[in-house]
């Protein structure tokens, strides 16, 4: 089971980390795509660290490894991006009320399946 909200998780980090790890969890943060693509090589270089910098940065996130780590960070991001495609009716002056209430209902609906593919409920049992 994949952990969710990497990306928040890598904000946190920014603020209990080495001023290294701290370097990498903005390189990852300000662009997250290119970081999912990089070696582990390229992305301690991308930062101005080093490989086994990059794998403690994994280990204190919860990962084994670099290669876990992105691919968890791959699979927010393709979860992230279905989110994004989801477009919302707009509201306009002149609906007549059963066009709002579906139009909000459908809305609602879109939401909660997006929530749906984000939530671990593991973590939410805790």
């Amino acid at each position: 089971m994949p952990m969710r909200g990497l990306l928040l998780r890598i904000r946190e980090c920014k603020h209990s980390s080495s001023p290294a790890m701290r370097s990498l969890a903005e390189d990852i943060g300000r662009d997250p795509h290119a970081a999912s693509v990089c070696s582990i090589r390229d992305l301690a270089a991308a930062s101005h660290t080093s490989a086994s910098t990059v794998v403690r940065f994994c280990r204190k996130l919860g990962y084994d490894g670099y290669k876990e780590f992105q691919r968890e960070l791959v699979y927010e991001l393709a979860s992230t991006d279905d989110t994004n495609d989801i477009a919302f009716e707009d509201i306009v002056p002149g609906d007549a009320a059963e066009h709002v209430l579906r139009k909000v209902m459908q809305s609602n609906m879109r939401s909660m399946e997006a929530t749906s593919r984000l939530i671990d409920p593991v973590a939410l049992g805790r």
